[in-house]
């Protein structure tokens, strides 16, 4: 079974207790599967997103879990394949392959390889928890040759923009990517 995610994705549900389960919908029932076969199945059912603990079906049912956390495509597919998942903002070969793309760019000095927004996500009780949250997963920062006007910049954002678009391992590696104008660290 998969639900839609707020940006139209498929995204499968699945629960880490009974409880949750239970307050998600009262009358489901838990079976007990490898985290591997989970995703192996998600990605069976076109799923992109794996939910843990999604809030209950209806609201009114019972309470929200204290944490809802989403595992996105990448990390879906390495867990599913057998292999060891990596942040694409710690990913050795992507920074390879944006340092190619930089270095083609006209007026980019270096492109910031950070995490975005995405990758925080809050308990009930307000605690910051790494991972799953809301956003992009990955921030780009583009640092233009100093002295450069708002045109220029503008043109260097596009055309890394556009670069982006032909990246193989940043479509296989990240799940969503923010482009932002930055300075040097």
């Amino acid at each position: 079974m998969t639900l839609t995610a707020s940006d139209g994705r498929a995204a499968m549900p699945v629960f880490t207790s009974v409880q949750a389960l239970t307050a998600w919908h009262p009358e489901a029932r838990p079976v007990a599967a490898e985290t591997e076969r989970v995703f192996l199945a998600a990605l069976a059912e076109g799923a992109e997103l794996v939910v843990l603990d999604p809030g209950p079906a209806d609201p009114a049912v019972g309470e929200a879990p204290a944490l809802t956390f989403v595992v996105r495509r990448p990390a879906v597919e390495a867990v599913a394949s057998g292999e060891v998942w990596r942040p694409a903002y710690e990913d050795p070969q992507l920074a390879a392959e944006l340092q190619e793309l930089a270095d083609g760019a006209p007026g980019v000095v270096q492109l910031l390889v950070q995490p975005g927004p995405g990758v925080v996500s809050f308990a009930s009780d307000g605690a910051r928890v790494l991972g799953g949250g809301l956003g992009p997963e990955l921030r780009i920062g583009v640092v233009v040759e100093p002295g450069t006007d708002d045109v220029g910049r503008r043109l260097a954002l596009a055309a890394v923009s556009a670069g982006l678009e032909e990246a193989a391992v940043l479509r296989r590696r990240a799940d969503s990517v923010e482009v932002v104008a930055a300075e040097t660290e």
